[in-house]
């Protein structure tokens, strides 16, 4: 599998092992108490203590795009748990759901690039593989509202820049160590700026309980409000990394770099309107693969392969969940983890040594997915049925008689 991205536990904005002195004062000021005494990040004498502090500015009101034009959004990765560029596509898929929209997700390194399109399954039906960048990125302006572009850690800050990009989302874990990162990539953001011209500024908690998610959006939300003078969105925190709708359009070499890929997007509205209206009129079902099927759900995650989810049954099998034909490099990669560490793995999941492994493909596009009824994996027809008023999911095997 190719990775175009080295997506360690650790990401370009956490803070080094070592931290000077005024890094801990700084993480002292900001994340201390409200009534925590004033530090000074200099090596001045500090002066005598003050009564009473003034207030600070009114906060600056956000930019924001022109109501129904496209978004295009640069993403910025701070310190998240375990592999940071996962989170950059379920950040996508976050959008796609809270959207009932696709969107668009680009990734470039120095010489490569991919493009993935999020959304629902019926605005992906009719979408085609490209031999390059730009014609898939032709396909996917007439019906992606939402753009969101990712760079190497260097390049972050010169596309917060760009004057096509119309907000900025930094992605954070909710520790301490996550809420000082994201309060320093947030100031470099600021600084690119003097006033309120600038794009409009989100946050989004991953990887963290709705509890604690709120408690580190609280930490970031007073110092922005306090010192960098800009008021800042916070989009629905993220516990966990889930499968759902997507495909990709292409991966390969790409030369020119996202400059030029950032100047040819779309500035005025999507020339489609939503595939289907009744999607955007329901709720947005955040249900797992495993409970969709009726198996009880694991935390358990392979680490080169994150989107995969692990499940088990009541007759003691493991399951490794995937959805649709793009997952099948991951279930692979995940099924081969698993297997290699089959004692820890079991014993996390309170199974016994000698278990059945069961690696499936969940499909709701089955003639698209047909190629993959003669493979190794079990695949499985997944769709939502009405029912009346009610709306339920069935799953009906397609190469099995399990």
């Amino acid at each position: 599998m190719a990775h175009f991205f080295d997506d360690g536990p650790t990401a370009p904005n956490a803070p080094s092992p070592q931290r000077p002195v005024e890094f801990d004062a700084l993480a002292d000021l900001f994340l201390g108490e409200d009534d925590a005494p004033a530090l000074r990040l200099t090596s001045e004498p500090s002066p005598p203590p003050i009564a009473t502090a003034p207030a600070p500015a009114p906060p600056k009101a956000p930019s924001h795009a022109a109501s129904g034009e496209h978004v295009v959004e640069a993403l910025i990765l701070g310190h998240l748990p375990v592999l940071a560029g996962a989170w950059a596509a379920q950040h996508a898929r976050c959008l796609a759901d809270e959207s009932a929209r696709p969107v668009a997700l680009a990734r470039f390194t120095s010489s490569t690039a991919s493009l993935q399109l999020m959304g629902p399954r019926d605005a992906l039906d009719d979408t085609e593989d490209s031999e390059t960048l730009d014609d898939a990125a032709q396909r996917v302006a007439s019906c992606a509202p939402a753009w969101c572009l990712r760079v190497e850690a260097p390049s972050e800050l010169d596309l917060a820049a760009s004057e096509r990009v119309t907000r900025v989302t930094l992605l954070s874990g909710a520790d301490e160590a996550a809420v000082v990162a994201a309060y320093r990539t947030l100031k470099g953001i600021c600084e690119l700026s003097a006033d309120d011209a600038g794009p409009a500024l989100a946050v989004r908690i991953m990887g963290a309980d709705d509890e604690t998610a709120a408690e580190a959006e609280e930490k970031i939300r007073r110092v922005a409000k306090a010192f960098l003078d800009r008021e800042l969105e916070f989009l629905p925190p993220s516990k966990q990394i889930h499968a759902g709708t997507g495909r990709t359009l292409f991966r390969g070499d790409h030369e020119t770099g996202y400059d030029e890929f950032l100047a040819g997007l779309p500035a005025g509205a999507p020339a489609s309107e939503p595939s289907s209206p009744a999607i955007a009129e329901e709720s947005a079902d955040d249900t797992s693969l495993a409970e969709r099927i009726g198996l009880a759900p694991l935390a358990l995650r392979c680490p080169t392969a994150p989107t995969i989810e692990f499940a088990r049954d009541d007759a003691g099998r493991l399951h490794l969940l995937g959805l649709g034909a793009d997952s099948a490099e991951d279930l692979l990669a995940a099924e081969g983890w698993a297997r290699t560490n089959a004692t820890v793995v079991l014993a996390a999941a309170g199974l016994a040594p000698d278990t059945d492994l069961v690696v499936r493909v969940l499909t709701d596009t089955p003639a698209r997915d047909r190629r993959l009824l003669d493979a190794r994996f079990r695949v499985d027809l997944l769709r939502e049925v009405r029912v009346g008023d009610d709306t339920a999911w069935c799953c009906v095997p397609l190469n099995t008689d399990d």
